[in-house]
Formats: structure tokens, sequence, C-alpha cells
């Protein structure tokens, strides 16, 4: 017996950069795609240079989002694959971007 999990139930969305200096913020939405609750939801954000932010364990209600905003000092100019994770141990869902630090 197989079963199929729908990772669309909880994902990440609109992965974005909203600036492109040393001092950048980046935004993304965690959103809850099941009418019911989801419990022990927890995101992580690596921002390509070795350092990743997370949540503790957050519950999302039925067809709830939560926009996150994380502000992140880079040492200096380059190239960075910035990664945002959610996971509530049994659904997981990625966004990547690459992005270039002036």
């Amino acid at each position: 017996m197989s079963m199929t999990v729908d990772a669309t139930l909880l994902n990440v969305k609109s992965l974005s950069l909203l600036n492109n200096t040393t001092q950048s913020v980046v935004e993304f939405i965690v959103a809850n795609n099941e009418n019911a609750s989801m419990n022990n939801v927890n995101w992580t954000l690596d921002m390509g240079n070795g350092n990743i932010s997370a949540t503790n364990l957050i519950s999302l209600t039925g067809l709830e989002e939560v926009y996150v905003l994380v502000a992140h000092n880079y040492s200096g100019t380059g190239s960075y694959t910035i990664i945002a994770n959610v996971t509530n141990g049994t659904l997981t869902d990625e966004e990547t971007i690459d992005i270039t630090i002036t």
C-alpha cells in the first residue's frame, strides 16, 4: 500500500529579496493551505553564507498565511543562494532564490 502526501498543503511562497545591499531584508510567506489547523510548524531561512534563521514551533489555523521578514547583514558583496524551508514533520516545502549582493 502506498500513501501520497500532498506537500501543497503546507508551503513556502513568494520568497524575495527586498534590497540587494549588505544589509538585506528577505521576505516570504508560510501558508497552511488546508482547512484544518496545523501544529508544530517550523520554518528556516538559509541565507547562503552559513547563517540560518529559524522559528520555534508555531501553529497555523486552517488557510492561515504567516508573512515573514528577516533582516540579515552580509559581510561583503557576492552571489548567494537563499533557501526558505517549512515543515511540520510530515509535510515539507522549500523555495530557493539566487541573489547578488552589491
